[in-house]
């Protein structure tokens, strides 16, 4: 039954358009049936060539609106390519199918043409696509034209309550990530620039003294256009022009005839013929990508030499950039119609190369936690760049806790030795289930996981960090987990039980530390410290500074590298660190992926860590510098050994 049903409306579908034409056209006739034509010559003498030249201009601008309106929908739709190409196709889509009728089957065809890259069925999505947002906003501009020509402005809030709301909704769309409430406005007002052209064109043919008042016109036209796009009839012929000798009675008969005559040759026939000829020439290809999303082997070589600990945000969601030769590159994530990168790009990375490929893909380029050579490339480029916070980070072979900024962090091992806490770094084993539940416990507590740019609890994800445990009293007190690459190990999970003693968490880095210099890193990060920014009041810096946080940090006394944010104006600055701060804060679910293998190169070994003797000295360890890493107890045997973990 149901194919039975599909095929009469599909059938009814294609009818619709001709159907429609045919019932337009005899209402049509019937009218200039009863009208006296006598006056068409005399209106059509009238013109002049200063209005037609005229009235050719408002064509080439409306037009022109149209261009703006194409390149925004690409932007919105994630699609890449330069934004002229986009324009061309547009104005020829649009200027085709206005006439030919059909606009979404025509216009599809005609950008198939001209976005060879795009395929027959992407081709069709973006038809269908701009056509419907122009509906949308046509539907929306004749609401407003009307309220507020009845001067009614309950009506005209309702309306723009509702049209806002709707785009907030859509903002996070996942169909439509690039829409945001600001590129649904420049849609609106593109839509309004080429009404509003399409209107001038035909009001300037008209007869000054027959014109009513703008308003009114405006609304007339916006109407009339409508029930010809609707009747998908070419150019609207016969509705269009219906609904305007109805909605504007008072404009003598021959006059309107020969001003809509003179519309449908400068608005229709003319722009259809300048589409035609953009189609003769062979489309030209798009260039290679500058940069390529690698992903298999290509990617998890990449992450081993990033110079941070990136493997868990490339499994939550984030992506490699890289250049066609993978020598540069970008950590990359999608944050609604934005392109973030997080933290140091690999390699010589080109701030400028990475806004092109965003735009090119519409979106908007957002670096997140750039160093300082990148922030200072970003300046040159012209971009806007602030600084957001500050990396903490240690060399753990040289790493000792007798320094004198240390002495918080003596007391606090002293005081987890003396409660029987026992630390136990890389073991082979992982206890998920009592680590799940810390892990919920701790999440409770603080209000959930942070996310984006920040790791969460994943038993999978476990497997490639390096983990150290907390027990007291028989229960699992704590974990930490460190990302570790190549080049630097990167602390990630920080989860205390509410039973821990004190002192547990300086305890489970500083046996992170030990680990890492049992391995030979030279650079371990603390990972960074928010820094509000200058021009922010010193009783709202305090909170947003997170002095706990500093204060935890500082006991490790590391060294300290400035962050930095940057992106194309001072506005985007603003609006992405508030579109950061959500998707941190309020992170969505974890992406579903196939557990990889752990990476290989990665000596598994495991300490159990006794910070009782962090004053020991330098001579209780060979190669180091005394610290706690001098009362690690090294277990020999079948413990140390390059097992990776066992599978989560």
């Amino acid at each position: 039954m149901t194919v039975a049903l599909r095929v009469p409306l599909g059938l009814l579908g294609r009818a619709l358009p001709p159907v429609a034409l045919a019932g337009c056209l005899w209402l049509l006739a019937g009218r200039l049936a009863g009208m006296d034509l006598a006056g068409l010559g005399p209106a059509f003498a009238d013109m002049g060539l200063a209005t037609l030249g005229l009235a050719a201009l408002c064509t080439g601008l409306g037009f022109g609106a149209v261009a703006g309106f194409e390149t925004m929908m690409h932007r919105i739709l994630g699609i890449a390519g330069p934004r002229a190409r986009a324009r061309r196709a547009g104005v020829a889509a649009v200027a085709i199918g206005q006439t030919a009728g059909f606009g979404a089957l025509t216009g599809a065809l005609v950008r198939w043409r001209m976005l060879p890259d795009l395929g027959f069925l992407g081709a069709t999505q973006v038809s269908v696509a701009v056509s419907l947002a122009f509906i949308a906003c046509l539907g929306t501009l004749a609401g407003l034209a009307q309220a507020l020509l009845r001067m009614d402005l309950p009506l005209v809030l309702a309306i723009a309550a509702v049209v806002g709301a709707v785009t907030l909704r859509l903002a996070p769309g996942r169909r439509t990530p690039g829409l945001n409430p600001a590129r649904g406005l420049a849609l609106l007002g593109w839509a309004l620039a080429d009404v509003a052209a399409g209107a001038a064109t035909l009001a300037v043919l008209l007869p000054a003294t027959a014109l009513p008042g703008p308003g009114a016109f405006l609304a007339a036209y916006l109407v009339a256009l409508m029930a010809g796009f609707l009747s998908q009839s070419p150019g609207g012929l016969g509705a269009f022009e219906l609904a305007l000798i109805a909605l504007l009675p008072e404009v003598p008969q021959a006059p309107l005839l020969a001003a809509l005559l003179g519309y449908r040759v400068i608005y229709h026939l003319v722009p259809a013929l300048v589409g035609v000829a953009l189609l003769v020439p062979r489309p030209v290809p798009l260039p290679a990508p500058g940069l390529v999303a690698i992903t298999g082997a290509a990617r998890d070589r990449a992450l081993a030499r990033a110079p941070q600990g990136d493997l868990a945000l490339a499994l939550q969601g984030a992506e490699m950039l890289m250049t066609r030769d993978h020598a540069a590159g970008w950590l990359v994530r999608r944050l609604g119609s934005r392109l973030v990168t997080i933290g140091t790009p690999r390699g010589a990375a080109d701030p400028a190369g990475l806004c092109r490929h965003a735009r090119d893909g519409g979106l908007e380029p957002l670096f997140y936690k750039a160093d300082g050579r990148t922030a200072l490339r970003a300046r040159r480029d012209g971009l806007c760049v602030l600084r957001i916070g500050r990396e903490a980070w240690i060399d753990p072979v040289t790493w000792t806790t007798d320094a004198p900024a240390s002495r918080g962090l003596r007391r606090k091992l002293r005081g987890a030795a003396a409660a029987g806490l026992r630390i136990e770094a890389a073991p082979d084993s992982l206890p998920l289930m009592q680590m799940a539940t810390v892990a919920a416990l701790w999440a409770n507590r603080n209000g959930g996981e942070n996310g984006f740019s920040m790791g969460r609890f994943d038993p999978v994800l476990l497997r490639h960090a390096v983990v150290v445990l907390a027990w007291h009293e028989g229960r699992l007190a704590g974990f930490v987990s460190f990302n570790r690459t190549n080049r630097e190990w990167a602390l990630d999970l920080m989860r205390l039980s509410p039973l821990a003693p004190d002192g547990a968490m300086f305890a489970l880095v500083a046996g992170g530390i030990a680990q890492a210099r049992a391995q030979g890193v030279r650079r371990l990060s603390l990972a960074a410290v928010p820094l509000p920014p200058v021009w922010v009041p010193d009783w709202a810096a305090r909170p947003l500074s997170r002095p706990g946080l500093l204060q935890f940090k500082s006991a490790f006394a590391p060294r300290w590298r400035p962050l930095y944010l940057a992106a194309p104006s001072a506005v985007q600055a603003l609006t992405g660190s508030i579109a950061l701060a959500r998707a941190i804060h309020h992170p969505g679910p974890l992406p579903l992926r196939p557990a990889p293998p752990p990476q290989p190169g990665h000596a598994q070994n495991r300490f159990e860590i006794d910070p009782a003797p962090c004053h020991a000295q330098a001579d209780a360890q060979p190669g180091g510098r005394g610290g706690l890493a001098a009362g690690a107890r090294q277990n020999k045997g079948p413990d140390h050994d390059q097992r990776p973990l066992p599978p989560a």
